[in-house]
């Protein structure tokens, strides 16, 4: 039988009497904000220039920083990696 270890975590560590972290902590962001949409809009550049090898690099890039800035002021910045992508691919697919 495996004895069981039961550790109470103080209050100092951001957690409520029951152990668990309160709302608030769960709710923080754990990096920041800009840095992640900036990494997720450099895969974008980096999986349509796979997708599209016969455009210069030049190209994509300038397609995936045009859709970017269309989204320059917005409030809500969960969903605009997915929304530059999909611009850049539809400008990027034009003939």
């Amino acid at each position: 039988m495996t004895a069981r270890v039961i550790v109470r975590p103080s209050f100092a560590a951001g957690l409520n009497p029951s152990g668990s972290a309160s709302i608030i902590e769960s709710m923080q962001p754990k990096t920041d904000p800009a840095a992640h949409e900036q990494r997720d809009i450099a895969e974008v550049a980096r999986r349509l220039a796979t997708r599209f090898p016969d455009a210069p690099p030049d190209t994509v890039q300038a397609a995936v920083e045009q859709a970017h800035r269309r989204f320059d002021g917005a409030p809500i910045r969960d969903f605009v990696p997915v929304f530059v992508e999909r611009s850049a691919r539809d400008a990027l697919a034009r003939p």
